[in-house]
């Protein structure tokens, strides 16, 4: 069992930072949009009976 010290935790996140500011926004803003569709297309599938069960849930 190895003994972390202050240093090596502070370099191995000072790392993962360095790594994770490298990503560029264009990345991050692909993939959000790309789950927004599949949500989005998730929730168009509805079977009509999963929608009458909501319109009764929600009365």
């Amino acid at each position: 069992m190895s003994k972390r010290t202050p240093d090596s935790e502070f370099k191995k996140f000072d790392g993962f930072m360095h790594a994770l500011i490298q990503v560029p926004h264009s990345a991050v803003k692909a993939a959000l949009d790309q789950e927004k569709e599949e949500k989005q297309k998730r929730k168009a599938k509805k079977k009509p009976s999963a929608l009458v069960r909501e319109s009764r849930e929600q009365d």
